[in-house]
């Protein structure tokens, strides 16, 4: 829940959906983290998470991130399109 509402914030707010995502996967990781910490801390804790939960915690969102290295490069280099922003028509001119 909470990595879902960062993403639709981030989305929101800057309308980049890869930022969206990046930001959604690495909210995701940081949260298993804090579970199992404070599941192994605080026996009873109600949102604890297990060994193999906080693999697939770490493991999915990475291969997300990982997916969107070229989107990264973009985003760094400020081309990359925001959501509803158009395509720019570039002509090409045929080959001969």
């Amino acid at each position: 829940m909470i990595s879902a509402i960062t993403t639709i914030g981030t989305i929101s707010i800057w309308r980049y959906v890869s930022l969206g995502s990046i930001v959604g996967a690495l909210t995701s990781i940081i949260c298993g983290i804090i579970f199992y910490t404070l599941g192994l801390t605080h026996p009873g804790f109600f949102a604890a998470v297990s060994l193999p939960q906080l693999l697939y915690m770490i493991i999915g969102p990475s291969l997300i991130i990982i997916f969107h290295r070229d989107n990264i490069g973009r985003l760094l280099s400020g081309t990359e399109r925001k959501l509803g922003q158009k395509v720019a028509n570039v002509e090409v001119s045929p080959t001969k």
